[in-house]
């Protein structure tokens, strides 16, 4: 039995429960810090 494939192959991945420890706009300890974020500098 000869079975064609589709022209192209897609994959989806569900992720449940996914918790993520993040501290969005903070800086560790030895992070180096910017003067300015480039967005505040646009006009």
């Amino acid at each position: 039995m000869n079975a064609s494939l589709p022209d192209s192959l897609h994959a989806c991945v569900e992720l449940r429960d996914l918790q993520l420890n993040a501290d969005i706009g903070t800086y560790g300890p030895h992070d180096v810090m910017p003067d300015a974020h480039t967005l505040n500098t646009l006009s």
